[in-house]
């Protein structure tokens, strides 16, 4: 009995590191869309990245009758991709729709979008179009425009989940330029602009803080240690290596 449960929590740890780290050659590249048009011609388009920037949030299908119905509900920082509008040729996503979910008589806005590899819905106001996901490394000031004369009282703090713009993703920058992004001030989000020096530039400290709350809810010791062992083969920056060690002394103790 006790090797089945601990078969189930290993399968389970497994599929969520899995899960985060599927690569384009598994799945086919999400980020492109393919179609036939009115002509019977196929065609492909460039979708939008975009970020799911809410706690929680959820996605839907749309039913027969128009409505739409839960899928799946993902956490703060998924990558969604979404439609753009016309033919692509600019980064303006596809006009928003609004839509009622089964059992509800209020419409609301929502966007479609592509994930893993399938089409579903979301409400608009949950992501932040042409963005991608990154996390603060430091605490550091925030400032309303690309120039130090608009310092605010306002801080962020390390290991802050953050929405690059893309307008400023591209490229790169050195420490002291700017970089515009949206994060979570309580419980309000804000367009501001950070220093890039407090900005990680690892892909997989995203997945780490995803990971580390596991370690304080697995109890079986062997899955916390496959945990463990999956952090430590991340390519993370020097902050998140600290959280991973004091998370990892810390279950060592407990």
């Amino acid at each position: 009995m006790r090797k089945s449960i601990l078969i189930t929590v290993l399968l389970a740890v497994a599929l969520v590191f899995s899960s985060c780290n599927k690569t384009k050659s598994e799945n086919g590249d999400e980020s492109v869309a393919s179609f036939v048009d009115e002509k019977g011609k196929a065609k492909s388009v460039n979708l939008i990245p975009s970020v799911l920037f809410y706690p929680e949030g959820s996605l839907w299908t749309e039913n027969a009758d128009g409505t739409l119905a839960w899928a799946v509900t993902l956490q703060i920082g998924q990558t969604l991709y979404v439609y753009p509008a016309g033919d692509g040729s600019t980064s303006e996503i596809t006009e928003s729709q609004l839509m009622k979910r089964e059992g509800k008589k209020d419409e609301e806005d929502y966007t479609k979008v592509r994930y893993d590899n399938k089409d579903y819905w979301v409400n608009s106001s949950l992501i932040v179009p042409n963005a991608v996901a990154n996390i603060t490394t430091d605490k550091g000031i925030v400032y309303n425009d690309a120039d130090i004369a608009s310092t605010t009282s306002s801080k962020v703090k390390a290991g802050q989940i953050i929405a690059v713009h893309n307008s400023d993703a591209a490229g790169d920058v050195d420490d002291n330029s700017f970089v515009k992004v949206t994060f979570r001030s309580d419980k309000n989000y804000r367009e501001v602009y950070l220093k890039n020096e407090i900005i990680s530039d690892k892909k997989d400290d995203l997945l780490a803080l995803r990971l580390l709350p596991k370690l304080d809810t697995l109890k079986n010791k062997v899955a916390k240690a496959e945990v463990i062992a999956n952090l430590k083969e991340l390519n993370v920056s020097s902050f998140i290596k600290e959280q991973i060690a004091d998370k990892t002394q810390q279950s060592d103790e407990n």
